[in-house]
């Protein structure tokens, strides 16, 4: 179980670094199934300036339905990020391509540890980019305020960082099950509140979608609460009806958790109907088709009576 402490992290950035932001972990093949010689074609990433290595990370990423694409991503942000420690684009960017890479790429069972390790390089990667992005949270988190209170203050025109370091708390709880749900609960709802309240649209109304997939998988006593859920994938749908992840997980966390069968089978055949959008948006939403695809092919295991 992962159990980083960004107050630590803090303690960290000021002992042992001269930036504010500490270079993330060079990834192991098997996290990143990109920088082996199958995957990784990083002869131009090797000679570039920072400049040329974002341009090459930007390039995969659109490409990012194929693994490989993904991984030379991967690859040129982690580069990039350790050329500019104190910016926090190429980590946000990160943690976006480590939570993409875990919930389309690594689905199979042989890949439940590289999924874990790839939800934590995105919570990391998170961490770093609002400690770097955000003046008023780090400063909070310097003076020992707790995570849950200092994310409050994170300003308004930074409030992309703390919806990318919701997404990956969200998506590394429900992954790995009840006792990671709980571990991050106060820091998940506390950051994912502030999104609501100043932009709830940032990232396709990613505050709403995982809000919806916490409160549908935390047990009822731990304060799960299946109409809040549902409360929030119908707010996050309205917000942002472009993006087919909101569906996916209203699907794999709410039908299944409220044992609602027709729900599933409505929501995933709607993604399958749907086009893929806007160029932005298509490669994420093709991935989403894929999985629901895979997802609709388990429907009687996961009703079974």
């Amino acid at each position: 179980m992962r159990s980083l402490s960004i107050s630590f992290l803090a303690v960290g950035v000021v002992a042992c670094s001269p930036g504010p932001v500490p270079a993330p972990p060079s990834p192991s093949p098997d996290t990143t199934g990109s920088v082996t010689a199958a995957d990784a074609d990083t002869s131009g990433a090797d000679a570039g300036t920072p400049v040329d290595l974002d341009a090459q990370a930007r390039a995969a990423w659109a490409g990012r339905t194929e693994r490989a694409s993904l991984g030379r991503a991967i690859d040129c942000w982690l580069r990039f990020s350790e050329s500019r420690p104190a910016d926090p684009a190429p980590l946000l960017a990160l943690s976006r391509a480590y939570v993409t890479l875990a919930a389309y790429h690594l689905r199979a069972p042989a890949d439940i540890a590289q999924r874990a390790d790839a939800l934590e390089r995105a919570i990391d990667t998170a961490e770093r980019a609002l400690l770097a992005s955000s003046p008023a949270f780090s400063a909070a988190v310097k003076r020992g305020v707790s995570i849950e209170e200092a994310v409050k203050s994170v300003e308004v025109d930074q409030i992309e960082a703390l919806a990318v370091y919701g997404t990956s708390l969200a998506h590394y709880g429900v992954d790995k099950g009840f006792t990671a749900l709980l571990m991050y609960r106060g820091r998940l709802l506390a950051a994912m509140q502030r999104v609501l309240e100043v932009a709830p649209k940032t990232e396709y109304a990613a505050a709403d979608r995982e809000l919806g997939a916490f409160f549908a998988r935390v047990p009822g006593f731990a304060g799960g609460d299946l109409a809040r859920a549902r409360s929030h994938f119908d707010k996050a749908l309205e917000l942002a009806p472009e993006a087919l992840a909101t569906k996916l997980r209203y699907a794999e966390t709410y039908a299944t958790e409220a044992k609602n069968r027709d729900l599933f089978v409505r929501l995933l055949a709607e993604v399958k109907a749907a086009d893929a959008g806007a160029a932005e948006i298509a490669p994420d939403n093709i991935m989403v088709k894929r999985r629901a695809d895979l997802l609709a092919a388990s429907i009687d295991e996961l009703f079974a009576p």
